[in-house]
């Protein structure tokens, strides 16, 4: 068993870290916790003048070889315990505190294939770094009498969820994965008076890599993406479908 603690000064943070090796009811080639809190005291504010300071995580990865089958998988989660309005001391707390569950695995087949999946859940995710869903922005676009344009859906105690799944196959140098997504974004109305709802975004994508040497490989993408909401007043917004095709270099020193 193998303890290790670092801090930061910055950051005020502590750190732990624990590795196991050994045996448990399967024969476990390492797992892995970890933890950190702290505190940045008064902190750098957000755009909107105000910052969490004390947080807490932890997560726990397992990775196994199950004669030929490997599994990598991973748990964690992340908490605001405090917060202010003002970068000040003495300045109100800021309600509905962020949080954040994350988990994924990976299957590795022999012959080069490979599935995984992974999910996140975001409590309040606006004071999580999120941007909040709007109304159209698109001056073509007609928003519905009353409905201002360019206003935000989302309240500060809105949550989302996100969910990707995937898989790939790897033959020389050659690499193919098939990706699909599902995001919702709970949506409490905002500045507008439509109340609650959500706004989803629904996607997949086709990949391809090939390794033109160490460090370097061509890439490619082809990928399509539909965004919706709840609101029937903004048909505008529901069932917009966008296309993206990319292509270019990866270089990794």
């Amino acid at each position: 068993m193998l303890w290790h603690c670092t801090q930061s000064a910055r950051t005020r943070c502590d750190n732990i870290f624990i590795r196991i090796e050994g045996s448990f009811m399967l024969p476990v080639e390492s797992v892995c916790a970890g933890g950190n809190g702290g505190t940045f005291g008064v902190g750098a504010p957000f755009t909107r003048g105000s910052a969490f300071h004390d947080f807490l995580s932890a997560g726990i990865n397992f990775n196994h070889d199950f004669g030929g089958i490997t599994l990598s998988a991973g748990l964690s989660g992340e908490w605001a315990l405090a917060g202010k309005t003002q970068n000040s001391t003495n300045a109100n707390s800021i309600p509905n505190k962020p949080q954040m569950y994350q988990a994924g695995f990976q299957v590795g087949f022999g012959g080069g294939w490979a599935v995984g999946a992974s999910g996140q859940y975001v409590v309040n995710y606006m004071h999580a770094g999120y941007l909040p869903v709007r109304t159209v922005t698109n001056s073509l676009v007609a928003v519905p009498p009353g409905i201002p344009n360019n206003a935000p859906l989302s309240n500060t105690s809105d949550d989302a969820y996100m969910v990707t799944v995937g898989g790939s196959y790897t033959i020389d140098a050659i690499s193919i994965g098939l990706e699909g997504l599902y995001n919702r974004y709970n949506t409490g109305g905002g500045a507008t008076a439509l109340g609650g709802g959500n706004a989803t975004y629904i996607g997949g994508s086709l990949n391809a890599a090939y390794a033109l040497g160490p460090g370097i490989s061509l890439e490619g993408q082809i990928a399509w993406t539909r965004s919706s909401t709840s609101y029937s007043a903004l048909s505008a917004q529901n069932k917009v479908n966008s296309y993206e095709f990319d292509i270019g270099t990866a270089i990794n020193f």
